[in-house]
């Protein structure tokens, strides 16, 4: 079997394409030039990532391809009109890959979509694969267009998919909001959040590639939705205490009341960092594990 990886270099992808390896597929790995990496049994590079013709290329002797290029949340950008740009990303790649797909010897491809097509918050249970879709930012509003463009391209063809749909991901290197928490945590700035008592699903890089590996070539993966997270979920004081524990840090932490932060925040015009710190984000797994027979690691 031959996979294809995209975004093979990125923070998902290099753990991907070695979880591939190890279990002695080929791997073809779609990255930039300057990343070469040699233990990859192929690397190959794109000009143009909105060509289906320049895809059917790179699909030569393929027969699944793990999608995991997209454009992700940027702090720098903030209030910038970035519409375009994640859908010319997240939607019009994904499109022209789906194109090439159905002119190739591919037979399926696994999509890594995000939670946040679900929302940003629960409330009264964790999300499942019945919840509704619900985006609310650039991000999460091109995912759900990505997927919705996989179903539609490959109805009545004999290609399948998968969507995978993960929380906030942690690994040995960290990215976003979990790299903003280390280093703030590295200079030793006390944090209020002893006292918060909300719980977060998140999910281990080690874990979701250990899944996207195996919605590879599992059967009863073909054309199914999942919502894949930890067992364990956390609370913004667990987390932090988390990324200290796992890079060798002391996290110092002190109580100030939720509904106090809640108004903090606020009034300081951070409505989205207050829904992030003081929230509850959860995930039910089951399905993912009942279905492919998966445990997380944590």
């Amino acid at each position: 079997m031959r996979v294809l990886v995209t975004g093979a270099n990125g923070f998902v992808g290099k753990y991907v394409v070695n979880k591939l390896l190890q279990t002695g597929v080929e791997v073809k790995s779609l990255m930039r030039a300057e990343h070469i990496n040699s233990s990859i049994d192929e690397n190959v590079y794109l000009e143009n990532f909105s060509s289906a013709d320049e895809w059917v290329t790179i699909l030569d002797g393929v027969d699944v391809v793990i999608h995991l290029i997209a454009r992700t949340h940027n702090v720098s950008e903030k209030g910038k009109d970035t519409c375009r740009l994640y859908k010319q990303v997240n939607v019009g790649i994904t499109e022209a890959l789906c194109d090439a797909i159905n002119n190739s010897s591919v037979q399926r491809l696994v999509f890594l979509s995000s939670i946040k097509v679900n929302g940003e918050v629960t409330f009264d249970s964790p999300f499942t694969e019945n919840s509704s879709e619900n985006p609310e930012d650039n991000y999460g509003i091109t995912k759900l267009e990505a997927e919705e463009t996989i179903k539609l391209k490959f109805a009545s063809t004999e290609k399948d998919y998968v969507i995978v749909r993960p929380p906030l991901i942690y690994g040995n290197e960290l990215k976003g909001n979990l790299e903003t928490l280390r280093a703030i945590i590295a200079k030793g700035v006390p944090l209020p959040f002893r006292c918060i008592k909300n719980s977060r699903s998140l999910i281990s890089l080690d874990s979701l590639s250990e899944f996207l590996v195996l919605c590879v070539n599992n059967p009863k993966a073909a054309n199914q939705t999942f919502l894949v997270s930890d067992n364990k979920n956390y609370s913004t004081s667990e987390i932090i205490q988390k990324i200290a524990k796992d890079n060798q840090l002391k996290a110092m932490q002190f109580c100030v009341p939720s509904f106090i932060l809640s108004i903090l925040l606020r009034s300081a015009g951070k409505s989205e960092m207050k829904r992030k710190l003081l929230s509850n984000l959860e995930i039910d797994n089951q399905h993912a594990k009942t279905v492919m027979n998966w445990q997380p690691n944590n």
